[in-house]
């Protein structure tokens, strides 16, 4: 048989409830509630690869909302029914149930329907992914669909790229769903943490490791063993942590701060970043040996900005999800539709709940934030700018300031030289420096390549 699935049974009988869950308990584990708001928090907290719903609980169509809420999370339902009428049947089905059981039916067996789960619903959940959560229209963002399945089938380390805001988190989440591992998904977002701090989330230490560790603290890592743990802007980590986690990547085993002896996990490790790692490894502040651990497999996700097709797809979607009667102008739609989104789809999702809070019923012109309707940024700088004077600041940290404006001279000086076909007069006079200053940097090259 396949892997084991994680069943749940929402069911207000209990006699009926007791009867499904020992005929599904052979095909993995199955939690069962009879309220809907237990189900709810169960679908939201657990693992749930299958659901069997009941439509009438406590004598009202509550089912309905299970269901949903089963959809929501991309996760197989099916109808439990105790009568085969054409109007629950749709019902159901525009609720978005995959499949209908009805109740002691001898011939659609409950192991016929695990076995249509067990058919389609893999497929199932990577197609709910799309028409839920990532909503495209760009092939090349579609193609994101075929590197998902293959990597939700592998243990090896996920590197997930693009700039902020467009949906890293979601795929990492997804991902982690659609594995085969039972243990949770456990984040931690690098750039929001101390070096100390990020250190002890990740290793965790022991009681009177430093000041104010007043007891011991299992680390991140440990919680993810069986499951996977999630670095979110790896590329802000301080070096000296990068060594520590490259071993406990390669040894699956680590120390805590503070601590005597190591502590063994499996788990998964998928990191994400907005940063050009190789740019960061160039001016040494990103290992190249841990770039290569963990970018076992990468996805690239495009900006906003070059799938231009998919921003009104994704306003009808905010808008749906918001459950509001709310209808946008045409002139409305086309300035949204115009703007460059630098934040990507977190930006939009935002300016969308900002607008549908504000309204009641038509969104116009005057509804629309003025930096969009100016066409401006909301954001100071361009995503090119920030990275440049985040690399700079990094390189200067860890060289210094004379190091750092020696490599500017030294990089400026080599390539205007090139530009000019190797004449030195040029050069010199081109730059404004004087013979001593060009001699003395190329003597410098000279020698680091002796050296080599």
């Amino acid at each position: 048989m396949a892997s084991k699935i994680n069943i749940l049974v929402v069911e207000d009988s209990d006699i009926l409830r007791m009867g499904l869950v020992s005929k599904l308990k052979k095909f993995g584990q199955v939690y069962e509630t009879a309220h809907t708001s237990m189900a709810k928090r169960i679908l939201s907290r657990d693992k749930i690869d299958l659901a069997f719903i009941d439509m009438n609980i406590d004598g009202e169509m509550d089912g309905l909302e299970v269901i949903e809420e089963a959809v929501k999370h991309g996760i197989y339902a099916v109808v439990l029914s105790s009568e085969d009428r054409d109007e629950v049947v749709e019902k159901a089905y525009i609720a978005g149930s995959k499949d209908y059981y009805v109740k002691g039916d001898e011939e659609n067996t409950i192991e016929t329907v695990v076995g249509r789960f067990l058919m389609n619903g893999e497929q199932y959940k990577m197609d709910s992914f799309f028409e839920n959560e990532f909503i495209t229209q760009d092939e090349k963002t579609k193609r994101v669909l075929t590197v998902i399945a293959e990597a939700r089938n592998s243990d090896l380390p996920l590197l997930i790229l693009g700039p902020t805001g467009c949906g890293k988190t979601l795929v990492a989440k997804k991902i982690h769903a659609l594995s085969s591992r039972k243990g949770k998904l456990v984040e931690v977002n690098c750039s929001a943490l101390t070096e100390t701090l990020l250190e002890s989330e990740l290793f965790g230490h022991m009681k009177g490791a430093f000041t104010g560790a007043t007891g011991d603290k299992k680390g991140l890592l440990t919680e993810a063993n069986g499951g996977t743990i999630f670095l979110d802007e790896i590329g802000t980590m301080p070096m000296s942590l990068q060594m520590k986690l490259l071993k406990a990547l390669e040894d699956k085993c680590f120390l805590p701060v503070g601590g005597t002896e190591m502590v063994k996990s499996d788990f998964r490790v998928v990191s994400a970043t907005c940063d050009d790692l190789l740019d960061k490894i160039t001016v040494g502040t990103f290992r190249r040996d841990l770039f290569y651990r963990i970018s076992g497999i990468n996805i690239a996700l495009t900006p906003l900005i070059e799938r231009p097709g998919d921003i009104s797809l994704l306003i009808n979607h905010f808008l749906k999800k918001a459950n509001r009667r709310i209808v946008l102008s045409k002139d409305a739609r086309k300035k949204l539709e115009a703007h460059d989104w630098p934040g990507n789809v977190r930006e939009l999702e935002k300016v969308i709940g900002f607008l549908v809070q504000k309204n009641r019923g038509l969104i116009d012109m005057i509804d629309i934030p003025t930096y969009i309707v100016d066409g401006k940024s909301d954001r100071p700088k361009s995503e090119k700018e920030s990275l440049l004077t985040d690399l700079i600041r990094k390189y200067c940290i860890a060289h210094g300031l004379y190091e750092l404006l020696e490599q500017i001279k030294l990089e400026l000086i080599q390539e205007t030289l090139g530009e000019n076909s190797g004449k030195v007069n040029q050069t010199i006079s081109e730059l404004g420096i004087s013979n001593n200053t060009f001699y003395k940097t190329i003597s410098k090259v000279k020698q680091s390549h002796a050296v080599q």
